[in-house]
């Protein structure tokens, strides 16, 4: 079988522009679940916060926590997370 690489932080981007993610969430088939999630936030600043993150950002951080709280309720794990970005950032 192939050899399983271990990730390592030097290999995850700290960064991706707002295209390239949304074309992996595209790819992975959870761009349309975003919104639903956003929408789905009971506090209404927390719900505002989280869709001008979404719409007016140009790239997206790996470590901002809106983009690992928005992550986790797409059910990633960090790995996967991780994953999204080393293939977005080759798009």
């Amino acid at each position: 079988g192939a050899a399983i690489k271990k990730l390592h932080s030097t290999d995850i981007p700290e960064s991706i522009t707002k295209r390239q993610a949304k074309q992996q969430l595209l790819l992975d088939g959870k761009l349309d679940q975003v919104q639903e999630v956003i929408d789905s936030i009971t506090d209404e600043t927390e719900r505002m916060m989280a869709q001008l993150y979404w719409d007016e950002s140009t790239e997206f951080e790996r470590s901002h926590p809106t983009l690992t709280e928005i992550g986790a309720a797409l059910g990633l794990t960090e790995a996967e997370l991780d994953m999204m970005f080393i293939n977005a950032s080759k798009l």
